[in-house]
């Protein structure tokens, strides 16, 4: 037993394991732990659409006004129906065929002069340039235009924005509680102070 607890001390901070069921204890609802190859194999490459499909629990439900609904986090049907509808679209825009490719490349071009153009190559910090070439490649097809490398503010404000909102939700202790104990937004008191923090968080 003291061999058990001495190990944990060296894993984040994070609700103290019992021995034996860990922190099953800690999960809100009944879980299947799958811990071997053979079983993962068998879950998600066998029986894939069986197992497929989210939690529905916090922080996913931050984000949907409607159950399973919205873009990022929909699920099941919804999920289907919108993957076969992005699919029919992205092949209207070229995805799969020449215009794709051709898009690409002059990305790909853009990007390789914007990093010629730089004059300190020894100390380059490369999110900004990739994550606007990324960016240019979507836009193009989706809507006709592309942001310049060095008038971009808009899009890398809208990024850092959700990078903020990602680290945030990482190290929130509001969060990992209401992973744990959902219900805890239900109490007056402490479910307004937890979504006052959240509010908070998200208004970057």
């Amino acid at each position: 037993m003291w061999s058990f607890y001495e190990n944990v001390k060296r894993y984040h901070k994070g609700p103290t394991p019992l021995l034996i069921i860990g922190n099953l204890h800690s999960l809100p609802k009944p879980y299947v732990i799958i811990m071997d190859l053979e079983g993962i194999k068998e879950a998600f490459v066998k029986k894939g659409d069986d197992f497929a499909g989210r939690t529905g629990l916090f922080p996913d439900t931050l984000f949907q006004y409607t159950k399973k609904s919205g873009i990022v986090f929909s699920d099941g049907d919804n999920w289907k129906e919108q993957r076969r509808t992005a699919l029919h679209i992205l092949r209207d825009f070229g995805m799969g065929r020449n215009l794709m490719e051709e898009q690409v490349l002059l990305s790909a071009q853009d990007f390789l002069a914007h990093l010629d153009s730089l004059e300190n190559k020894e100390q380059l910090d490369m999110r900004e340039p990739i994550q606007i070439f990324v960016a240019n490649i979507i836009n193009k097809l989706m809507y006709g235009y592309s942001y310049d490398y060095d008038n971009c503010s808009r899009l890398m404000r809208m990024a850092y924005a959700l990078n903020d909102i990602l680290h945030n939700m990482r190290s929130s202790k509001a969060v990992m509680l209401l992973q744990l104990m959902p219900s805890v937004l239900r109490l007056r008191v402490i479910g307004t102070m937890i979504r006052g923090k959240l509010d908070k968080m998200y208004s970057v």
